[in-house]
Protein backbone atom coordinates (compact mmCIF):
# COMPACT_ATOMS: atom_id res chain seq x y z
CA UNK A 1 0.00 0.00 0.00
CA UNK A 2 1.65 3.34 -0.91
CA UNK A 3 0.33 6.39 0.89
CA UNK A 4 1.53 9.85 0.44
CA UNK A 5 -0.34 13.56 1.80
CA UNK A 6 -0.36 16.82 0.39
CA UNK A 7 -0.23 20.16 2.72
CA UNK A 8 -1.75 22.21 -0.44
CA UNK A 9 -2.72 21.82 -3.74
CA UNK A 10 -2.89 24.31 -6.81
CA UNK A 11 -5.15 22.91 -10.61
CA UNK A 12 -3.74 19.52 -9.58
CA UNK A 13 -6.03 16.74 -11.54
CA UNK A 14 -4.67 13.22 -10.35
CA UNK A 15 -1.22 11.59 -9.30
CA UNK A 16 -0.34 8.93 -11.86
CA UNK A 17 1.47 5.78 -9.58
CA UNK A 18 4.60 4.40 -11.60
CA UNK A 19 6.76 0.85 -10.80
CA UNK A 20 9.60 -0.66 -11.95
CA UNK A 21 11.08 -3.87 -10.69
CA UNK A 22 14.25 -3.43 -9.27
CA UNK A 23 15.25 -6.15 -11.61
CA UNK A 24 14.58 -4.68 -14.66
CA UNK A 25 17.03 -2.68 -14.12
CA UNK A 26 19.56 -2.42 -17.16
CA UNK A 27 22.65 -0.67 -15.55
CA UNK A 28 20.76 2.18 -13.81
CA UNK A 29 18.24 2.50 -15.90
CA UNK A 30 14.75 1.90 -14.34
CA UNK A 31 11.79 1.02 -17.39
CA UNK A 32 8.71 2.63 -15.91
CA UNK A 33 4.93 0.78 -16.31
CA UNK A 34 2.01 3.34 -15.20
CA UNK A 35 0.18 0.98 -12.75
CA UNK A 36 -2.89 2.81 -11.77
CA UNK A 37 -3.96 6.86 -11.25
CA UNK A 38 -5.74 8.33 -8.16
CA UNK A 39 -7.68 12.16 -8.47
CA UNK A 40 -6.36 15.02 -7.08
CA UNK A 41 -8.26 17.44 -5.28
CA UNK A 42 -8.01 20.07 -7.38
CA UNK A 43 -7.68 23.56 -5.63
CA UNK A 44 -6.87 22.66 -1.53
CA UNK A 45 -5.63 24.81 1.42
CA UNK A 46 -5.97 21.62 3.65
CA UNK A 47 -3.30 18.78 4.01
CA UNK A 48 -5.05 15.69 1.69
CA UNK A 49 -4.67 12.11 2.49
CA UNK A 50 -3.91 9.56 -0.73
CA UNK A 51 -3.38 5.64 -1.04
CA UNK A 52 -3.18 3.04 -3.68
CA UNK A 53 -2.76 -0.80 -2.96
CA UNK A 54 -1.05 -2.49 -5.84
CA UNK A 55 -2.32 -6.11 -6.01
CA UNK A 56 -0.54 -9.45 -7.04
CA UNK A 57 2.84 -9.24 -7.36
CA UNK A 58 5.13 -11.41 -7.91
CA UNK A 59 8.16 -11.59 -5.24
CA UNK A 60 10.82 -9.05 -5.99
CA UNK A 61 12.02 -5.27 -5.24
CA UNK A 62 9.77 -2.54 -6.57
CA UNK A 63 10.59 1.21 -7.20
CA UNK A 64 7.58 3.43 -6.92
CA UNK A 65 6.77 7.34 -7.80
CA UNK A 66 4.13 9.80 -8.26
CA UNK A 67 3.68 11.56 -11.43
CA UNK A 68 1.95 14.38 -10.34
CA UNK A 69 -0.20 16.04 -13.44
CA UNK A 70 -2.00 19.68 -13.09
CA UNK A 71 -5.00 20.11 -14.83
CA UNK A 72 -3.33 21.99 -18.11
CA UNK A 73 -1.17 18.78 -18.57
CA UNK A 74 1.88 19.54 -17.06
CA UNK A 75 3.60 17.27 -14.59
CA UNK A 76 6.73 16.72 -12.08
CA UNK A 77 7.78 13.49 -10.08
CA UNK A 78 8.05 12.97 -6.42
CA UNK A 79 11.10 11.06 -4.72
CA UNK A 80 11.24 7.16 -5.92
CA UNK A 81 10.65 4.77 -3.14
CA UNK A 82 11.43 1.27 -2.87
CA UNK A 83 9.25 -1.89 -1.25
CA UNK A 84 10.10 -5.17 -1.25
CA UNK A 85 7.47 -8.53 -1.52
CA UNK A 86 8.14 -11.60 0.31
CA UNK A 87 7.11 -14.82 -0.82
CA UNK A 88 3.77 -16.14 0.46
CA UNK A 89 3.31 -17.42 3.53
CA UNK A 90 1.41 -20.49 2.28
CA UNK A 91 -0.22 -22.25 -0.06
CA UNK A 92 -3.70 -20.78 -1.77
CA UNK A 93 -5.34 -21.00 -5.09
CA UNK A 94 -8.02 -18.17 -5.63
CA UNK A 95 -11.45 -18.05 -7.55
CA UNK A 96 -10.81 -17.57 -11.07
CA UNK A 97 -12.33 -14.30 -12.34
CA UNK A 98 -14.54 -13.45 -14.49
CA UNK A 99 -16.63 -16.55 -13.53
CA UNK A 100 -19.01 -16.94 -15.00
CA UNK A 101 -16.58 -16.32 -18.31
CA UNK A 102 -16.67 -16.21 -22.09
CA UNK A 103 -13.87 -17.34 -23.65
CA UNK A 104 -11.00 -15.89 -21.16
CA UNK A 105 -10.73 -16.03 -17.17
CA UNK A 106 -7.87 -15.89 -15.01
CA UNK A 107 -6.42 -18.66 -12.25
CA UNK A 108 -4.62 -17.51 -9.68
CA UNK A 109 -2.35 -19.00 -7.25
CA UNK A 110 0.50 -18.75 -4.50
CA UNK A 111 3.66 -20.97 -3.37
CA UNK A 112 5.20 -20.19 -0.40
CA UNK A 113 8.20 -22.54 -1.57
CA UNK A 114 9.09 -23.81 -4.63
CA UNK A 115 6.95 -26.83 -5.31
CA UNK A 116 5.97 -29.19 -8.32
CA UNK A 117 2.95 -27.90 -9.22
CA UNK A 118 0.11 -29.68 -11.24
CA UNK A 119 -3.23 -27.40 -12.48
CA UNK A 120 -6.08 -29.71 -13.94
CA UNK A 121 -9.43 -28.85 -15.21
CA UNK A 122 -12.27 -31.37 -15.15
CA UNK A 123 -15.84 -31.43 -16.82
CA UNK A 124 -18.74 -32.02 -14.13
CA UNK A 125 -19.14 -35.64 -15.17
CA UNK A 126 -15.14 -35.72 -13.53
CA UNK A 127 -13.68 -36.45 -17.22
CA UNK A 128 -10.29 -34.44 -17.39
CA UNK A 129 -10.27 -31.64 -19.65
CA UNK A 130 -6.53 -30.67 -20.11
CA UNK A 131 -3.78 -30.33 -17.73
CA UNK A 132 -3.08 -26.58 -17.46
CA UNK A 133 0.34 -26.44 -15.69
CA UNK A 134 2.46 -29.30 -14.82
CA UNK A 135 5.77 -28.23 -14.13
CA UNK A 136 8.30 -26.90 -10.94
CA UNK A 137 7.57 -23.76 -10.05
CA UNK A 138 10.07 -21.15 -7.59
CA UNK A 139 7.76 -20.14 -4.44
CA UNK A 140 5.63 -17.03 -5.09
CA UNK A 141 2.68 -15.53 -7.15
CA UNK A 142 1.14 -16.85 -10.77
CA UNK A 143 -2.04 -16.25 -12.98
CA UNK A 144 -3.12 -18.52 -15.41
CA UNK A 145 -4.79 -17.24 -18.24
CA UNK A 146 -7.18 -19.51 -19.37
CA UNK A 147 -8.46 -19.41 -23.21
CA UNK A 148 -11.92 -21.36 -23.08
CA UNK A 149 -11.95 -21.34 -27.04
CA UNK A 150 -8.17 -22.92 -27.73
CA UNK A 151 -9.45 -25.44 -25.24
CA UNK A 152 -13.09 -25.72 -27.29
CA UNK A 153 -15.26 -25.71 -24.24
CA UNK A 154 -18.64 -25.52 -24.37
CA UNK A 155 -21.11 -24.33 -22.20
CA UNK A 156 -21.26 -25.39 -18.70
CA UNK A 157 -19.69 -26.22 -14.84
CA UNK A 158 -16.11 -26.89 -15.02
CA UNK A 159 -13.95 -27.68 -12.00
CA UNK A 160 -10.13 -26.96 -11.42
CA UNK A 161 -7.48 -28.51 -8.63
CA UNK A 162 -4.00 -27.42 -8.28
CA UNK A 163 -1.87 -30.23 -6.57
CA UNK A 164 1.43 -28.76 -5.10
CA UNK A 165 4.39 -30.61 -3.32
CA UNK A 166 7.23 -29.43 -2.40
CA UNK A 167 10.74 -30.81 -2.36
CA UNK A 168 9.93 -32.71 1.61
CA UNK A 169 6.78 -34.45 0.47
CA UNK A 170 4.48 -32.39 1.34
CA UNK A 171 1.41 -31.91 -0.73
CA UNK A 172 -1.08 -29.21 -0.83
CA UNK A 173 -4.34 -30.07 -2.93
CA UNK A 174 -7.43 -27.43 -3.48
CA UNK A 175 -10.50 -27.34 -5.93
CA UNK A 176 -12.85 -24.82 -7.22
CA UNK A 177 -15.57 -24.45 -9.41
CA UNK A 178 -15.77 -21.98 -12.61
CA UNK A 179 -19.01 -21.75 -15.27
CA UNK A 180 -18.34 -21.26 -19.00
CA UNK A 181 -20.99 -19.42 -20.35
CA UNK A 182 -21.22 -19.02 -24.64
Amino acid sequence: MLKWETTSEVNSAKFVIERASTSSATGQQLVWDEVGSVAASGNSNSPKEYSYVDKKLNTGKYTYRLRMVDIDGSYRYSHEVEAEIGLPKEYSLSQNYPNPFNPTTRIEYQLPMDSRVRLEMYDITGQMVSVLVDEQQSGGYYTYELDGSKLRMSSGVYIYRIIAENGEGKRYMQIKKMVMIK
